[in-house]
């Protein structure tokens, strides 16, 4: 996902690492900022399962809508484990998919491995 994020050029806004100009001093900026926090706000919704979409859904307010900052600061607080627990059960879960068929093991793998991501800090991920 930061990969994602970086080759829109939104990265820096969802860290926090740049904030938005003032619209009065720097107008073109400002919409700029506005513009690449919307789309890095879709970007990750593309990208999150159902039950974690509903999730955001309930907890994000209504003013926040189309927030990249906002979407990704929920998931960091939700997911990051910086604790050697929360990292645990993320890898618990990942290796605790069976094997019957391939059909049926890759959207468990997929969605046990989006899970553990979601469970890394977002500054973590390179």
């Amino acid at each position: 996902m930061k990969a994602k994020l970086h080759k829109i050029k939104a990265l820096t806004i969802v860290t926090g690492a740049f904030h938005c100009p003032n619209p009065e001093k720097d107008k073109p900026n400002a919409q700029l900022y506005v513009k690449l926090n919307e789309d890095a706000y879709a970007k990750i919704v593309q990208h999150l399962s159902q039950e974690v979409l509903a999730y955001v859904s309930y907890v994000m307010p209504k003013s926040d809508k189309f927030n990249g900052l906002a979407l990704w600061t929920v998931l960091k607080n939700k997911f990051a484990g910086n604790d050697l627990t929360s990292r645990t059960t993320a890898l618990k879960k990942f290796l605790a998919v069976d094997y019957d068929s391939f059909a049926a093991f890759l959207p468990l793998i997929r969605l046990a491995n989006q899970k553990s991501l979601c469970r890394v800090s977002p500054s973590k991920i390179k």
